[in-house]
Order: C-alpha cells, then structure tokens, then sequence
C-alpha cells in the first residue's frame, strides 16, 4: 500500500513539474509575443484590407514597437519609414507631411500600413511585398527579371540583400508565431494587456495541438 501510495505520489509530482515547465515556458512566450497599439494597426489593417497580425509582425521586426526607433538608414518610427517613402505616401493621400511627425503611432502605423499594401497589390504576393519593403521596390523588380534569381518572374528563387532575406524571414517567423498564439486576428486590448488570462488560453490551444 505504501509502495502504491509513494508511485502515485511520484505521478502527481512528475504531472505537476511538466505542467509548471510547460505552462512557465508558454506564459513567457506570450510575453515575449505582446501586441501593442492593438487599436491602431486593427483599425489601419481595416481601412487598407490587409491582414492584422503581418502589420504587427512588421513593426515588431522594425522596431519591437518603439515609437522613437531611429535606424542608421534615418527610418524612424514604428513601421521604420524613411524621409523619401513617407513624401510619397503623402503625396498619394494629398496630405501635408513632416518627417519629424512620423514618430506618432497613428500617422506611422497608417502611412506604414498604406504602402504594405501598395506593395502588396503591386507584387500580388506577402514575400515580395515583404522584400520590398525592406529592399525596395525597384531592386525587386529587376531580381524578378534575372531568371538566376528568379525562374518563373514572379517568385524569388533567392534574395541577394541578405539583410533583405533575413528581414523576410523574421517578419515570416513572427507572423507564424503570432498567428499561433492569436489565431487570425489580434485580440482585444483588455485581453491582450491581461497576459495571464491570455497565457492560459494559449497553454489550452498548446495542449490541444499537442494531442493531435
């Protein structure tokens, strides 16, 4: 009886520290995995037809959502927008621009928003529109015209930035992270700030995929 009483003893503690490795190591990626200025980039996604959780996969790559991020190539804000492409965008809103208003969430998130989805009509395709803008429009389009690079003209074989190529992947790898804790589409703001109501409802979705 006491050698049953000690193996189930030992069942239960053995449960119990998988549970706590398995649910600490979830509860820590849903805090690496925050979503912030929820509101914003639902709202823009929305208004510009494109898909919520790669607006978030884009900033967090550009900036990890800094609003003040500044990079060496002088991109500033949220979505990393440089001087000559925010002109642009506001040349085709018919807005007035200042490059100094870009570090505003809300101007950044729609101005980067907007040419997301520039490119992505115009490339028809998430990598293309993704190498794009991190290596821009024209070097894309005269990869497409090398069949070394490109085969078929409208999918690359590879991508010679490999700053480019890395950008692609890692926007690629947080949009499958973030679509693996959100499902498809970005949580309410009061959810996602409650991190360990969110994290519970991931640790149920990890232990359903884990069973299948």
């Amino acid at each position: 009886m006491k050698a049953l009483k000690a193996f189930l003893i030992g069942i239960l503690s053995l449960v119990f520290v998988l549970f706590l490795i398995s649910f600490g190591t979830v509860f820590f990626k849903t805090t690496t995995m925050k979503i912030e200025y929820e509101d914003l980039i639902h709202k823009y996604a929305e208004e510009y037809d494109v898909d919520e959780l790669m607006i978030a996969s884009i900033i967090n790559v550009e900036s990890g959502f800094d609003k003040d991020a500044h990079s060496h190539m002088d991109a500033k804000g949220l979505m990393q927008i440089v001087d000559e492409t925010g002109k642009w965008i506001s040349e085709q809103l018919g807005e007035d621009y200042s490059f100094e208003k870009l570090v505003d969430p809300d101007m950044n998130i729609r101005y980067g928003t907007y040419y997301y989805k520039y490119l992505l009509d115009h490339f028809q395709t998430k990598e293309l529109a993704l190498a794009a803008y991190n290596g821009g429009i024209g070097n894309v389009e005269k990869w497409l015209e090398d069949e070394n690079i490109s085969p078929d003209g409208v999918t690359l074989k590879n991508i010679p930035f490999e700053e480019t190529k890395n950008y692609v992947e890692k926007v690629e790898n947080s949009y499958n992270q973030y679509s693996l804790f959100y499902g498809d589409h970005i949580p309410e703001e009061n959810n996602s700030k409650n991190i360990m109501k969110l994290a519970w409802k991931n640790y149920k979705t990890f232990l359903k995929d884990l069973v299948k």
